[in-house]
């Protein structure tokens, strides 16, 4: 994975309890095919676009209902003192956005974590940055969050569910290089030898009508 490296400072936006708040892009940012210069950013660690938070339950992937980047999908509260921060680094083709949790109380517990999202400009790279995933006096390192990644109908990534796989000082790196474009769960960079044909997967039922529908 990437070297943990932590952003600093950025602007203050508020952060809503049990909700999300819109923030607009420097520059459009392509998830799964599709390019948006619009991100909700929830309370409950989640980056969605085109839909509102999820909410704090969170769920393994595949689940959710829109385009969705989970750093840290978890009952986070805000709380007292937890702040929303962005920063926009670089500069244009090579910018990077950073969105981060800064010092946000589990709902749960006292416990606080500190962790940021960075956007690529040019690319489809998403990087995790975790400052301080412990979470103490409640379920630490990931224990009880989602971490990964999930477009619905085109395919979801799951980095962790409910598992104790993070730490502090940590970094995660993904780009999104492949898709299922037929939508029938196979994608056409690993088994799908036709991706423009929902009917032919691997596994279908071979029919009398000169395809290889398997």
């Amino acid at each position: 994975g990437p070297a943990f490296d932590w952003t600093e400072n950025g602007s203050d936006t508020n952060l809503p309890w049990n909700g999300s708040v819109t923030l607009s892009l420097p520059f459009s940012f392509e998830f799964y095919g599709t390019s948006w210069d619009q991100v909700d950013v929830g309370d409950d660690g989640v980056l969605t676009f085109g839909g509102g938070s999820p909410g704090p339950s969170n769920a393994c992937l595949p689940s959710v209902t829109s385009p969705t980047i989970a750093p840290y999908w978890d009952a986070w509260g805000g709380g007292e003192n937890g702040e929303l921060r962005t920063r926009t680094l670089g500069n244009a083709p090579d910018r990077v956005f950073m969105i981060g949790w800064n010092n946000v109380q589990s709902s749960n517990s006292d416990g606080r974590v500190t962790f940021q999202v960075k956007l690529f400009e040019g690319t489809t790279a998403i990087e995790f940055h975790y400052e301080d995933a412990s979470v103490q006096g409640s379920p630490s390192w990931g224990g009880s969050a989602t971490v990964g990644i999930e477009a619905p109908g085109l395919g979801a990534l799951q980095v962790s569910c409910n598992t104790q796989s993070l730490s502090s000082e940590y970094a995660i790196r993904i780009e999104v290089t492949c898709f299922d474009d037929d939508g029938d769960g196979f994608w056409g960079c690993l088994d799908d030898c036709d991706d423009a044909d929902g009917a032919v997967f691997p596994g279908a039922t071979e029919l009398c009508n000169g395809i290889d529908d398997d």
